[in-house]
């Protein structure tokens, strides 16, 4: 069984090093560590560099930055960003796979396509323009928790040909549309 272990580095050029170093020295025969930072302090300085890179079931811990690119994957992968006030990545889209999870990001959408059910996005922020910030096609049984949505889009969330979807304890402003479902699936 792999194990992977995410490690807060916000600011921690000075020990992250020997952080790192410890948790290799730890007696695990299957250990994965990824780490991104903007400034090219980790092991990759872009989100879909790490993503190409990762394999299934990898987490991503996405430091502190503004990674300004569309990451497009069809990996089973987690993304963890350090803090979602300072961790912005423009887009995320998860085409193959279930149990995506997208966590503590800022972002300006997301879409989850018919291939993909079951994923996870928590306590994320969506700020800036697009049309919708999340887009559900065809994905099915996914979780929306803890996000706050504040993006000049014309739709917070928008599904498409999808049910069983559960959306809890977010706030929606300044959307034209807080949820618009498109199907008879809904």
């Amino acid at each position: 069984m792999k194990l992977s272990v995410v490690i807060p580095c916000y600011n921690e050029i000075n020990t992250i090093s020997s952080i790192v170093q410890k948790v290799k020295d730890a007696p695990i025969d299957d250990l994965e560590i990824i780490i991104v930072d903007d400034d090219g302090e980790a092991d990759f300085s872009s989100v879909q560099n790490a993503s190409d890179n990762a394999k299934q079931g990898d987490i991503i811990e996405i430091r502190a930055g503004q990674y300004h690119e569309d990451v497009e994957t069809s990996k089973v992968i987690t993304f963890v960003g350090s803090d979602r006030e300072r961790t912005f990545v423009k887009a995320i889209i998860c085409n193959e796979g279930d149990g995506f999870i997208i966590s503590n990001i800022s972002l300006n959408w997301i879409t989850l396509n018919a291939d993909s059910s079951r994923n996870s996005i928590l306590n994320c922020s969506f700020i800036g323009e697009s049309h919708e910030s999340i887009f559900i096609y065809g994905s099915k049984g996914n979780t929306i928790v803890n996000c706050s949505f504040n993006s000049k889009s014309s739709y917070g969330i928008r599904t498409k040909m999808t049910t069983g979807n559960v959306i809890e304890h977010c706030n929606f402003e300044n959307n034209g549309i807080t949820l618009r479902c498109d199907s008879k699936e809904e």
